[in-house]
């Protein structure tokens, strides 16, 4: 059974809800203005990943660091 505007409607006051049917029909279009695309496809959306100067994250036992002018092989817990 295809999940319709009405299908929806009527699954939810079975299940007690008491909305109206234009509440659950204005809800879907905004769900689906937010989620899909033109082509009715999940929308592919991406968070910019930005991080402070001077501040990193080692995720490696070992890394390399340059400290007192110097570059030195250091282990992740001289961090901590």
């Amino acid at each position: 059974m295809r999940r319709n505007n009405k299908n929806i409607f009527e699954q939810l006051q079975s299940l007690g809800f008491l909305v109206s049917y234009r509440t659950v029909c204005n809800y879907i279009a905004e769900w689906k203005d937010k989620t899909l695309d033109e082509s009715d496809g999940i929308k592919e959306e991406y968070e910019s990943l930005t991080h402070p100067p001077a501040e990193a994250q080692i995720d490696f036992r070992i890394t390399e660091a340059v400290q007192e002018g110097k570059v030195k092989d250091i282990g992740s817990k001289s961090f901590e």
